[in-house]
């Protein structure tokens, strides 16, 4: 028997759709309570294919990371296993994009751990990720250089990794606020 039309994976993917930040006419509070309402109610049946599903929409939809975000923290009001499994689920994705080297994962990943006002871990991550880029093997190829930084030497030269933190340590230092007249 298929699901109703709004269910809750529906919801889950279409949240914040009719929003005016996306041209619609709802305000985009409606849709989290919404939402969040109905992930709650389904947590004891579903919990793993929720779980599965947010990290999915989180990774491929990731203009509504923020929406994601603050889903999970409404929920770990009321249910923090559920909330830790997603922290915990992230970063293992963290750690295998990692490790396979895949920018855009690192940088999604990244960028939800952000969300989810986890500071300790978040900690945690970026003191791994200092670890890991301190003992790694630096590439010298031109090929996976981001910039030309004018340097004669190619010691000289940021690899896609390097240029990546160096970029997240300056909005780290910045308390996570771009500057949107310079490009990061």
């Amino acid at each position: 028997m298929p699901e109703p039309m709004n269910s809750w994976r529906t919801l889950l993917l279409r949240i914040g759709d009719k929003c005016t930040e996306y041209g619609g006419s709802v305000d985009y509070r409606e849709h989290i309570d919404t939402c969040y309402s109905v992930l709650l109610r389904e947590l004891e049946h579903s919990r793993d294919d929720i779980i599965e599903l947010l990290l999915q929409c989180a990774e491929q939809l990731p203009h509504k990371i923020p929406f994601y975000g603050v889903l999970a923290g409404l929920i770990n009001l009321e249910n923090e296993d559920f909330t830790k499994e997603i922290v915990a689920n992230t970063l293992t994705k963290f750690q295998d994009a990692i490790e396979e080297g895949s920018c855009d994962r690192i940088r999604l990943s990244m960028r939800f751990l952000t969300c989810l006002q986890v500071p300790d871990e978040f900690e945690r991550v970026m003191v791994g990720v200092q670890s890991y880029l301190s003992i790694r093997r630096h590439s010298h190829d031109i090929l996976f250089s981001v910039f030309d930084t004018g340097g004669d030497n190619a010691l000289d030269r940021k690899d896609f990794l390097e240029d990546l933190w160096d970029r997240i340590q300056v909005l780290s230092h910045h308390g996570w606020k771009a500057d949107s007249g310079n490009a990061l």
